[in-house]
């Protein structure tokens, strides 16, 4: 009686095993397979922006690293500042074909209005950090601004005179606006548009004293000779704006960068995460991306996915500061 006990227990056992094996082995197969469909490549903005751009750039140099060959289709889903696309993102199948390409929007979105959305950080894996673009401050070529020491000057002798525009409120030009206002101490007034093509239009007519901006929105006037840039909110000068100064080398230290980075549902299994972190990384790394990101005016930046979440909470902690100075 013993022994068929035993010999059931056994074939119990077994059969758990074996089981229990399936999903291990369909999740591996899954990883060695993929991609078996085309991946698609959501942004949450309007087409023809930076986010549209720089994904499309990404996704064609990223399938050139597919072990089999597949589309990586990129897909514009704009509304609320793209959290119109992340409720899309977390309602997709968690299996490595629907990917975020999104930054700086998300956290700022996350951080002023939780409660609107039923979804948090948490709900997304990081693959990881892309690109970034510093902001910079610009005038018109007719200011009578020709440094950003007369800018600050004339700022503190004259408090609550200034303009300066931005994209939007609780944009990342806005923010770093207020990073600059906050470390320099000096009382600008903001006036924020629809989008950064508006705002320069509002400065090229002289409606507003100045606007923060990145680089890329601007480098047409720029070769055209009607605007000048005082200053960039980065560590280093920008490669295409050799001359400006950066913030730092004029004694405050103020940095802020507008960053892009790959990100999807959380929950993918394991292998297939790590397949789409060695991607991200190759396609980082590759000259022809780097030299095309270079030449649209974005500074290619890889960090890992932890770095990545990392970075993504550090700099909603930076917004809820500088929202805290706003009001």
């Amino acid at each position: 009686m013993n022994l068929i006990r035993r010999c059931a227990i056994t074939v119990l056992l077994l059969l758990g095993l074996i089981a229990f094996s399936f999903p291990i082995r369909s999740v591996l197969a899954a990883a060695e397979d993929y991609p078996t469909k085309p991946i698609m490549l959501y942004y949450g903005m309007p087409p023809g922006g930076m986010a549209g751009i720089s994904s499309q750039v990404f996704a064609d140099v990223m399938k050139t690293y597919l072990v089999k060959p597949q589309p990586v289709m990129v897909v514009s889903k704009p509304g609320a500042a793209s959290m119109v696309c992340a409720d899309y993102i977390t309602k997709q199948p968690a299996d490595g074909y629907t990917l975020f390409w999104n930054g700086a929007e998300l956290p700022v979105s996350l951080i002023t209005d939780p409660e609107k959305y039923s979804f948090t950080l948490e709900d997304f894996s990081f693959v990881g950090h892309v690109l970034y673009n510093p902001s910079v401050l610009w005038v018109r070529s007719q200011s009578p601004f020709k440094t950003f020491e007369e800018f600050v000057d004339y700022a503190k002798k004259h408090p609550g005179e200034m303009t300066v525009g931005s994209s939007g409120i609780a944009s990342p030009s806005h923010l770093a606006l207020e990073l600059m206002k906050k470390v320099v101490g000096i009382n600008v007034i903001h006036v924020p548009f629809q989008g950064g093509a508006p705002a320069t239009l509002a400065m090229l007519g002289g409606h507003v004293s100045a606007v923060s901006l990145s680089p890329g929105t601007l480098m047409t006037h720029l070769k055209a000779g009607s605007v000048r840039a005082l200053t960039v909110f980065d560590v280093k000068r920008f490669h295409d704006l050799p001359d400006v100064p950066t913030c730092q080398e004029k004694g405050y230290n103020v940095v802020f960068r507008i960053p892009q980075w790959l990100a999807a549902k959380k929950g993918i299994p394991k292998p297939v995460l790590d397949t789409l972190i060695r991607l991200c990384k190759q396609t980082v790394n590759d000259p022809t991306l780097q030299s095309n990101y270079l030449r649209l005016g974005f500074v290619p930046l890889y960090m890992d996915p932890e770095e990545t979440k990392k970075y993504a909470y550090e700099y909603g902690r930076l917004i809820v500061d500088l929202l805290e100075v706003k009001k």
